[in-house]
């Protein structure tokens, strides 16, 4: 093994914890040159992998090499020549893949086709109940619940039970729950033993997704039984056995996650709902599902009814009027909706820290409260904040015990969230608990530090390791962690220092986080750039262009 790193140290580049730079370190005290092709070709992985962080599915053949000569600052033109001969032996081995101009991680371009297929065989319309029927069953379930469904609302329950795949979107307070649950309670209206399968990106938002519908719903991991190193227990050969299967949150849901759940979904037996308000934030890993689905003309309903109840509230009302690029209305009387204005962020961070004492003086609980920051650092960013608001919400005492783990101090009390999917623990990216009892290390009988925190009501047990890598403080996170929880209170700087990532998906996925308060803090400036600033960014995927280009889509 030594002789072969000897040989090409860029091996090691592969193995997260090290990477590329830590390679490159290496290989340059073994000598190997700075234009060798081993060096390049790990260099185009590496950008590649960098891309693929920032949600690309791919990059153009151009863009990757104008990147590369950045990059590794080689701009003459004999090292360019140099780069695309590096690319040509990567495309030759099948460690990248290229589609026309476009250069892939392979995994990437196999997920995107693997999606494509799948959704075309699911979009055909399937035998269903005459229509009359399926009225009759849609005014039992208004009757019975005492709700009247807007014909928007009847159509998707009609789709989902003509068609294989659907998506019904829409934003705050337009009734997608409602929808959901009026396209269960018809189907089983139809078929009593109708089996029907609920699930979601993230643990958050399947926990949310139980209560409101009163169902049984999962994480997509659990779901298709995921397990590192095992593979899957649901998958093509062995699909999931249901007649419905509920998928919520869909904007969450990036492309090599969308390729494992449509993979196991028997395109005969099951009809898919894909659930999700195609205005929010994109998904983290790679890909814009939803909104390719969309634009490659899969049967979606979007719901723009906003109901009664909901108008009346200023935070579904102020965050339609953000994904319409307008400026929020603010009636303090309501006692819903706040922007304190503050300029100074040491200020924005002491304004913050005194509205959440506030809340707890009114009688709300930390686990109802969630500060959101768009950015990590900075006096307003995730990691001060967090500091401060352990400080203020859960300050030391000499009965409770802390630990000090790597950066960050612990303390029994504080709210932690899990920062990347473990399924031997059955805990998933983005799940928030709280510290319920730090056990500290006892040398003399051989004891490690334990902590043991408590998420969705089930008490995990961290190593000391394990807290490095998997648990960070939640007091503040950003907003792409939000992404599929809903709290009682939202509290977020809206600060200069936020400049560049101030956009109005971003503000629009904080607001629709809250479901009884929003407290914005900052500049009317800082405010007006995040609603004006629609420019999402470009992602690179081909998703939309394989279904439409494939043939036998039925809505194309």
């Amino acid at each position: 093994a030594v002789h072969v790193v000897r040989e090409n140290p860029y091996l090691l580049a592969e193995i997260a914890t090290i990477g590329f730079f830590r390679a490159d370190v290496i290989a340059k005290n073994l000598g190997i040159p700075e234009d060798a092709s081993i060096r390049l070709q790990a260099a185009l992985k590496h950008l590649l992998l960098e891309a693929e962080g920032q949600g690309h599915c791919f990059l153009p053949r151009e863009e990757l090499l104008a990147k590369m000569q950045s990059f590794l600052n080689q701009k003459d033109e004999a090292r360019q020549q140099k780069h695309r001969e590096a690319l040509e032996i990567l495309l030759f081995n099948r460690e990248l893949a290229a589609e026309g101009d476009r250069i892939y991680l392979r995994r990437l371009l196999e997920a995107e086709e693997k999606v494509a297929r799948q959704v075309k065989r699911l979009c055909y319309p399937k035998p269903s109940a005459a229509p009359e029927r399926i009225a009759a069953c849609i005014e039992t379930f208004e009757r019975e619940t005492g709700l009247a469904l807007a014909e928007e609302q009847k159509e998707a329950v009609r789709l989902v039970l003509e068609t294989g795949l659907c998506i019904l979107t829409g934003g705050p307070g337009t009734g997608k729950t409602l929808t959901v649950n009026a396209v269960i309670a018809v189907l089983r209206m139809l078929r009593e033993d109708a089996k029907v399968f609920l699930a979601s990106p993230t643990g958050r938002a399947s926990q949310n997704l139980a209560e409101i519908t009163g169902e049984e719903a999962g994480t997509i991991h659990r779901l298709l039984g995921i397990r590192p190193g095992e593979g899957l227990e649901y998958d093509a050969a062995n699909p999931l056995d249901c007649d419905l299967l509920v998928v919520d949150e869909v904007s969450m849901l990036d492309v090599s996650l969308a390729a494992l759940l449509f993979d196991a979904v028997d395109p005969v037996k099951t009809r898919v709902l894909l659930v999700g308000d195609a205005d929010q934030l994109p998904s983290v890993g790679p890909g814009n599902v939803l909104h390719d689905l969309i634009k490659a003309g899969v049967p979606t309903v979007r719901l723009q009814h906003i109901f009664r109840q909901a108008a009346s509230s200023q935070i579904v009302s102020n965050a339609h009027r953000v994904n319409r690029g307008e400026n929020l209305v603010i009636d303090p009387d309501k006692g819903d909706f706040y922007f304190l204005e503050h300029e100074d962020p040491e200020a924005i961070a002491v304004i913050i820290k005194r509205a959440a004492l506030r809340f707890l003086e009114l009688g709300y609980s930390i686990k109802d409260l969630q500060v959101l920051s768009p950015m990590h650092k900075g006096p307003v960013g995730t990691k001060a904040l967090n500091r401060l608001l352990q400080e203020a919400l859960n300050p030391p005492h000499p009965q409770v015990r802390e630990v000090q783990v790597g950066q960050t101090l612990y303390r029994e009390g504080d709210r932690v969230m899990q920062l990347k999917n473990n399924y031997q623990k059955q805990v998933f990216n983005g799940d928030v608990g709280f510290i319920r009892e730090i056990l500290l290390p006892d040398p003399e009988e051989g004891r490690d530090l334990e902590v043991l925190v408590e998420i969705r009501g089930e008490i995990v047990s961290y190593t000391r390791e394990e807290i490095l890598e998997e648990l960070s403080l939640a007091y503040c996170m950003t907003v792409h962690k939000a992404q599929g929880g809903e709290v009682p209170i939202v509290i977020m700087p809206v600060s200069n220092q936020h400049y560049y990532m101030l956009a109005r998906n971003l503000l629009y996925t904080a607001i629709t986080r809250a479901k009884e308060k929003v407290v914005l803090v900052g500049t009317r400036q800082a405010l007006a750039r995040a609603i004006a600033n629609n420019k999402t960014a470009l992602r690179y995927t081909a998703l939309a262009e394989k279904i439409r280009l494939s043939p036998g889509t039925s809505s194309a």
